[in-house]
């Protein structure tokens, strides 16, 4: 089936095929994107929103990339909203840029945006609830590796996104603020109101050459996420809120725990659990018992 007749996302990753899902005005959701090379790890995320994430009233939305009938049948059961969706590249890391035009497509007042390889073991609510106390605009984010593992945004484009100085100038065009721009961020959870996120959108469509040069590594498939960073640093937008939120398993800050198992070093207990990385792949697969709620 042809995709040129369905809107794309900010990077045009895929494809939406689904109508826009509108929401009360002052209601909030919570968006994730998902393939069926992940449904597990879906299916724990679900499974632990629901049980522990205290936001029973608040919908669940699902951007799904060409999902079989099982993909299908996982959100009926949580009663998620199907948002379908068509790949137009290599299905991989990038697909997160449809969180990142999740209010194109779904009309609300918060948006709660979250990674599939997650779990959620605290209440959301205090999450929502922040947005409203802080500056129109602001959107809440994460550290990056919880932690200060880059000087600047121009030091991770250069270190963990492997850009160049000439791509910096050509591609974004990036002012001497936005290189120096201080908050690196995970684009694993974040949230923010209807506008914000509408903002980031829009600014990220109109760097032009962005998704070339997102696709210009293939040794590097998460290079979308360095393209989000720059649309908050352009906005000058971004807040960070606790890393519990985001308790990222790649952070060089992981320690040992005495059964072995690797679990990010936080000074207080995890609210998310992002298996991010390679490591956090490796400790997922060992989970014993996942909370699996469809077979």
């Amino acid at each position: 089936m042809s995709t040129n007749c369905y809107p794309t996302d900010c990077l045009y990753r895929a494809a939406v095929e689904t109508n826009s899902i509108d929401l009360r005005p002052d209601q909030r959701c919570i968006v994730t994107v998902a393939d069926d090379g992940v449904i597990e790890s879906l299916a724990d995320c679900l499974e632990s929103i629901t049980r522990y994430g205290c936001v029973g009233d608040v919908p669940l939305i699902v951007f799904a990339i060409e999902p079989s009938r099982r993909f299908r049948n996982l959100l009926s059961h949580y009663r998620a909203n199907l948002v379908k969706c068509r790949a137009m590249t290599p299905i991989g890391p990038g697909i997160k840029s449809l969180m990142y035009s999740a209010a194109n497509w779904v009309k609300c007042s918060k948006y709660l945006c979250i990674d599939a390889d997650t779990i959620v073991t605290s209440s959301l609510r205090c999450v929502f609830d922040s947005l409203d106390v802080l500056p129109n605009g602001s959107v809440l984010v994460c550290r990056d590796a919880n932690s200060y593992i880059c000087n600047c945004l121009e030091d991770a484009f250069v270190h963990f996104y492997f850009g160049n100085s000439l791509d910096l100038n050509e591609v974004f065009n990036a002012s001497d603020d936005e290189r120096r721009y201080k908050l690196v961020v995970n684009d694993g959870v974040f949230a923010a109101k209807r506008e914000p996120l509408l903002a980031i959108d829009a600014t990220i469509r109109s760097l032009h050459y962005a998704p070339d040069w997102v696709d210009g590594d293939a040794s590097v498939p998460w290079r979308n996420q360095f393209v989000f960073n720059f649309a908050l640093a352009r906005l000058d937008c971004a807040v960070s809120m606790n890393v519990s939120f985001n308790s990222q398993f790649h952070s060089n800050h992981a320690v040992k725990c005495e059964d072995g198992s690797i679990v990010p070093s936080l000074d207080e207990i995890a609210r998310v659990l992002h298996f991010s990385g390679a490591r956090g792949k490796l400790v997922y697969n060992k989970l014993k018992k996942p909370m699996r709620g469809v077979k």
